[in-house]
């Protein structure tokens, strides 16, 4: 096997071809010098604004799209090849620009060929941004990649000096870029082809060995199929795709676009961008469907938000059967799709619906494979930052719009609408007054089918209406006026169902939510639930005016956006409120509690994951500003909620959405009346508060708000519960633990322990069986702040009582933090063996608890793993763990600064002790300083174990 080249031939094989390209470009003696004269960024901004042409903004946007490559040729060429400046690439890149913007016919295909290869370069710098240390083989990628970049600018240069006039358009144009776009063809397939080989490079860095133990490092990834034979799963937005109308030319250009080379390993993708309700989604799944023969899976991801798209991705993973995949452990299961996607020989299309933000998108983007990418959304920038192509829908003409409806109403009347007939004159008005508008035409329907009209009965009815629509999202008045007059036909029951799924997630709402069982009772406004014959007349209603859809396999309901938008504009503000407080009681209902012992979610995870879009979609709404000048009041219910989710939030380490429900949290809770803001919905949230800012390492507010926590809680003079006392001076104690406040932390676990032995006394317990939890947390920040023997041996205790209980109640995770202390305290004695078998076991408990495997505490017990291991001496080994760990907080190193800091100190520790490593030693140590610093002004000059560990909360420090 040929051996990769090494810098120096890399560095001698850039520099020929860049000597090259100036020898192809020179014309009428012309020179080097006079291109790279033009070497500053803003030279070639400044040909954006001057060009003040119709197709100015093409040229804005290539010129946007070059700053990627810009950007790749200095982190990647410049820093490893001994060139010390753009200069270079900067001037060829400014001469394109120049020709492009100076030509007319041609500017635009040109402009958008160029900013796609920009796009795959980004696709490229974004992989391997997640990679510590670039082997050689990727150097070479990278050099391969600028080379066929230049060699494509250099033609774009050459045809644009010819002398000769572009045509205007059409099959002439065509003919005269058609060597560009093979040059540009044969780029992508280079590009893709070193995405793929940088891909095949760093699995290794991912893979565990088939005789690994859970204790083993997170990820499982590779070059495997679904686990066997298993037929891959084929995901539908709802029902199965049966009829669809028209679009015909955008299927044929969709087929031009992703026609398929046995040949090509790139990976296609197209935008469909239009306004809401024009019918994109229909579109995609149209497309996908008559692909259905041609692939081995199609893979649908809801894309509207982070947690949506999230647990899309989970789901989607759990249907391949692939392996490695957790149900709660999204960051993983990401990770194991996409490297699937990226490697697999099976052939996918996958969709991303309703996306809005594209460095959302980004994150979950497969950047090779046998496949097809397609985004529907709102946002154009999708068309120009990530997809190759993209593709406006906009509404039908009105010839459509009849047809359309015709299409709608055939299965039910049987006939055609007559041709030259009142029928039709009123359908063609109907369709111009709507627009073309297919949601719009698909409601009207909806109502014909209803009512049973002729078209001229609907026609009457909706004539009559006014045209002034005082309310709605719509410009077009007719369009309003018709979601009005759906909506007014509902019934009561009808009316209150929409009204609460408009407050919710739209996709995916589940059908038990409306289901009571056993003793549960529904919510005031949805009484009639509890009567089956009532509840689904009046989703009937829904179904067949076409305002909800069932998906049978799911037993759940979706409802398009614009109709929750439209019903929540449409409503009046009583009504507002009233299905707001509904909705929020139902989620209210189902969502899990704490256990009043552990005062945690451990092992309710999956039920939380269920429902926490529905909390997220609350949140939003309550947000939510409105035109008419209302504003929500929140119920009881919607804030104990939120403290509910809030806490599931903080188990699984999602600070984002965390610190946006706080904060809405805040102000709903303010819109209660003083007899309703409870101490217990106060004294939680500020607790939640608390504890957010200390992960985040802001301990000294963090801490001010844990000590308002427990003052709210003494606020109570009757029906005071001694255990949220003892937790909320635990709480203060480890945060003064975690910031050397040790007098003052002693102070506070003698609080806390004072209230167990209250909370044991309440309960006739003997006074040293309060939880083994509760003593196992007291236990950890004691061993940060007493030297005694007191913690260990509550540690001990509590590892027995874990032990004692039935195996359906064994709180996998509180007995890893217990084995997690046991081991650092073991390594403070020097006893390195056991301290390496309490971190294992550490880790073997939390894996088999079938918990997240990227969490932050596994990557500290492979961050232990790894210390204990250079302790002993064993360089490989440390590395190995610590390295398992640097992939692991990288996950979260913008949030949990500290946990990352301290991994790449110490693997520059390991490192610098190898032969032939001391240079990545030296730069990972820089990292970890400056994160340090930035973190932690205080932390000063002094640079050893401890100070880093101090940046981490003592709970898993």
């Amino acid at each position: 096997m040929t051996e990769p080249e090494g810098d120096v031939e890399l560095s001698a094989r850039w520099f020929y071809e860049v000597n090259l390209t100036f020898e192809t470009i020179k014309r009428d003696g012309g020179s080097r010098d006079k291109i790279v004269l033009h070497n500053k960024w803003p030279d070639v901004r400044a040909l954006a604004g001057k060009d003040g042409s119709q197709g100015a903004g093409d040229i804005g946007t290539l010129v946007h799209q070059l700053e990627s490559l810009i950007r790749f040729h200095k982190q990647y060429i410049c820093s490893w090849l001994n060139e010390d400046d753009t200069t270079t690439i900067r001037g060829i890149v400014w001469l394109a620009v120049k020709l492009i913007s100076q030509e007319t016919a041609a500017k635009q295909p040109i402009a958008k060929l160029s900013g796609d290869i920009c796009r795959q370069i980004q696709s490229l710098a974004d992989l391997l941004d997640g990679i510590q240390g670039l082997t050689p083989a990727m150097k070479g990628a990278c050099v391969n990649v600028l080379v066929a970049t230049v060699t494509f600018f250099t033609e774009v240069i050459n045809l644009l000096r010819q002398d000769h006039v572009f045509a205007a358009g059409g099959s002439r144009l065509d003919a005269q870029l058609q060597n560009l776009r093979s040059e540009h063809q044969i780029t992508k397939t280079t590009i893709d082809q070193q995405i793929n080989r940088v891909i095949n490079r760093s699995i290794p860095l991912f893979q565990v060995d088939a005789r690994a133990t859970p204790s083993s490092p997170a990820f499982q990834h590779g070059r495997s199929e679904n686990g066997g034979g298993t037929k891959l799963p084929f995901d539908w937005p709802s029902e199965r795709p049966k009829r669809f109308f028209d679009r015909e030319e955008q299927i044929r250009e969709m087929e031009n676009h992703f026609a398929y080379s046995a040949e090509s390993p790139c990976v296609r993708s197209l935008a469909i961008h239009g306004m809401g309700g024009v019918g994109k989604t229909s579109l995609a799944c149209k497309y996908a469907w008559q692909q259905r023969k041609r692939i081995d899976t199609m893979l649908w991801f809801k894309s509207e938000t982070a947690a949506s798209l999230r647990q899309s991705f989970t789901q989607a993973a759990q249907r391949l059967q692939l392996p490695g995949v957790r149900a709660d452990d999204h960051e993983e299961n990401r990770h194991v799709l996409l490297t699937w996607l990226q490697t697999t020989n099976k052939r996918w299309i996958v969709v991303f619906d309703n996306a809005r933000d594209v460095e959302l998108v980004k994150l979950y983007w497969p950047l090779s494979g046998c496949g097809q990418v397609l985004v529907t959304t709102r946002n154009i920038e999708f068309e120009f930052h990530l997809t190759d192509y993209g593709m406006r829908l906009d509404n039908w003409d009105a010839a459509h719009g009849i047809k359309f409806l015709e299409h709608l109403l055939s299965p039910a009347s049987g006939r055609r609408i007559p041709v030259h007939s009142i029928a039709t004159e009123n359908a063609r008005k109907l369709a111009e007054k709507l627009e073309g508008h297919a949601l719009a035409i698909s409601l009207m329907a909806g109502m014909i089918h209803r009512r049973a009209w002729s078209v001229e009965e609907f026609f009457a009815t909706y004539h009559d209406r006014p045209d002034e629509v005082l309310n709605g999202i719509f410009e077009n008045k007719s369009i309003a006026s018709l979601w009005n007059c759906t909506f007014e036909s509902l019934t009561t029951n009808s009316a209150t169902l929409l009204g609460v799924m408009s407050f919710l997630q739209p996709d995916g709402v589940l059908q038990s939510l409306f289901v009571p069982k056993g003793t549960r009772r529904m919510p005031d406004g949805l009484a009639f639930c509890h009567r089956p014959s009532e509840l689904w007349d009046a989703f009937d209603a829904l179904l067949v005016q076409a305002l909800v859809k069932r998906v049978r396999q799911t037993q759940t309901f979706t409802v398009h956006r614009l109709v929750q938008s439209s019903y929540k504009h449409f409503m009046d503000q009583a009504s507002r409120q009233r299905n707001f407080h509904t909705a929020s009681a139902l989620i209210h209902q189902v969502f899990p509690t704490q256990d009043r012992k552990a005062a945690t979610l451990w092992l309710r995870w999956a039920e939380c994951e269920r429902y926490l879009q529905h909390v997220l979609a609350l949140r939003d709404s309550f947000e939510q500003k409105w035109d008419d000048g209302f504003k929500m009041i929140a119920s009881t219910e919607y804030c104990e909620l939120s403290n509910m989710c809030q806490r599931y939030l903080i188990e699984t380490n999602r600070y984002s959405e965390l610190e946006l429900l706080i904060e809405t949290n805040f102000k709903a809770i303010g819109t209660l009346p003083k007899t309703e803001q409870s101490i217990a919905l106060r004294a939680n949230l500020a607790s939640h508060k608390g504890q957010l800012r200390c992960r985040q390492g802001n301990y000294d507010d963090g801490l001010q708000w844990l000590k308002n926590s427990y003052e709210i809680r003494n606020e109570s003079t009757h029906g005071r519960r001694p255990e949220n006392f003892a937790w909320s001076a635990s709480n203060v104690a480890e945060a003064c633990a975690s910031m050397s406040r040790d007098k003052e932390a002693l102070e506070w676990i003698e609080r806390c322990r004072n209230h167990w032995k209250e909370w044991t006394s309440v309960n006739d317990l003997g006074s040293s069986l309060w939880p083994p939890n509760a003593k196992s947390s007291l236990a950890v920040i004691l061993s940060w702040v007493d030297s005694s023997d007191t913690a260990r041996e509550m540690l001990l205790e509590s590892a027995e009582q874990f032990k004692a209980v039935p195996m359906e109640e064994f709180n996998w995770a509180a007995s890893a933090y217990t084995s997690f202390a046991l081991g650092r305290i073991a390594r403070r004695d020097g006893d390195l063996i056991k301290a390496e078998n309490y971190f294992n076991e550490a880790q073997n408990s939390w894996v088999l608890g079938d918990r997240s495997r990227t969490a932050s505490f596994n990557g500290s017990c492979m961050y232990r793993l790894g210390c204990v291991a250079l302790d002993q001496g064993k360089l490989e080994a440390a590395v190995k763990h610590l390295r398992d760990a640097l992939v692991v907080t990288e996950l979260r190193k913008s949030v949990l600064v500290g946990e990352h800091a301290r991994v790449l100190f110490k693997l520059s520790e390991a490192l610098d002790r190898m032969r032939g490593k001391g240079p990545e030693a030296a730069r990972l140590r820089i990292q970890a300083e400056a994160m340090a610093t930035k973190l932690r002004p205080s932390v000063g000059a002094a640079r050893i174990e401890a100070d880093f560990d101090a940046l981490v909360g003592c709970m898993w420090r």
